[in-house]
């Protein structure tokens, strides 16, 4: 399992969205189930000549927006 990694724009979008559960004891396996998905994206990202900034951007855009 990947680590939580310090990008600012995807610790930001984790946080907007695990706050939102209630659950405290759902919201580590949930951090850790978005946080994989995006790096995924953004490895694929990159792996078409995106930038890394955004890559993440981008990877987050494509989540959708929280409310």
């Amino acid at each position: 399992m990947q680590a939580l990694q310090e990008s600012n724009v995807l610790k930001e979008y984790i946080d907007l969205v695990t706050n939102q559960i209630r659950w405290n004891r759902a919201r580590k396996s949930v951090q850790e189930e978005i946080n994989n998905h995006l790096l995924d994206q953004k490895e694929a990202y990159l792996a078409q000549g995106m930038s890394e900034e955004l890559a993440e951007k981008e990877a987050v855009r494509q989540m959708g927006q929280v409310l």
